[in-house]
This record gives structure tokens, sequence and C-alpha cells, in this order.
């Protein structure tokens, strides 16, 4: 029983971003248009992001002691709300695609957002079950997630 209340969150936040996506979703446009593909600092993909990588710099502190746990959990449901967000956008491809890998991309993407969605939701039940050993189970989970989909979606420095 206790199993199916924590995915409840998760079905929830999956829903309403689905329901978000499709109504933001361009009627014309292919998901695959390099127009819609965006970088840099006015990408709107950069927000999200960047509200990710500050909530799990916020974590690696409030995850410490049970008296920061309220703060752990808004700051956990802003990188939820993130994730959402980012979802509903594509990074560059890293190197040059035909329209079927671009869209194998953008549907990788798509997952990694939701698989960090997801640890997000167990994360924030460890903190209110008060579950230490779940919390840096997953909190090391989001960091092993965030250092493969950086390495995965983000181009190599030169």
């Amino acid at each position: 029983m206790s199993s199916t209340l924590r995915l409840i969150p998760l079905a929830l936040l999956l829903v309403a971003g689905w329901i978000s996506l499709s109504a933001m979703a361009p009627q014309e446009e292919s998901a695959a248009s390099p127009s819609l593909v965006q970088d840099g600092e006015d990408s709107p993909l950069e927000k999200p992001m960047k509200e990710l990588k500050a909530g799990v710099r916020s974590l690696r502190r409030q995850l410490t002691k049970p008296e920061y746990a309220a703060d752990a959990i808004d700051t956990i449901q802003t990188m939820q709300r993130a994730a959402l967000e980012a979802f509903n956008h594509f990074p560059p491809p890293i190197r040059k695609m035909d329209i079927k890998e671009t869209q194998l991309w953008n549907i990788k993407f798509h997952r990694e957002m939701l698989k960090v969605a997801d640890i997000l939701c167990q994360l924030e039940a460890a903190v209110v079950e008060g579950d230490q050993t779940a919390i840096q189970t997953h909190y090391r989970q989001l960091g092993a997630t965030q250092k493969s989909g950086h390495k995965e979606f983000q181009p190599e420095e030169e």
C-alpha cells in the first residue's frame, strides 16, 4: 500500500506535464524542425536547467539535517516543476542528425526528464518519511542522472 501511495504524486506530476505539453505543442511545425532547437542563454531550456542545477546545490545542504526538511521539500517541488518545464523543450543535437535521429534524440531527452522527475518524487517521499538512507540513495541517483545527462546532451568543451 505504501508503494502505491508513493506513485500517486508521480502519476499526477506526469499527467500534469503531459497535459501541459499537449496544450503547448505546436500544431504546424515538426518537433524535429531545426527552428525549434535553440541553444544558449536565450534558450527556453536554459531557465529550467539552471533551476535544476541550483536545486541540486541547495539540496546538498538541506538534506543533511531533519530540521531543513521543509526547505528540502520546497526545493524538490521546484525542481519537479523545472524538470516538467524542461520536458517541453529539447537541447540542440551535438552533431548533425537526420529527422529520425533527431526525433529519437528528443525522445531520449524526454525520458531523461521523466527519470529526473521520478527520482525527485522518490526523494521527496524519503524526506517526508525521514529515511536518511533513502534520501542519500536518491540524491546520489539524481547526481548520477545529472552527470550522465550532461555527458549525453551537452557538447564536449574543446
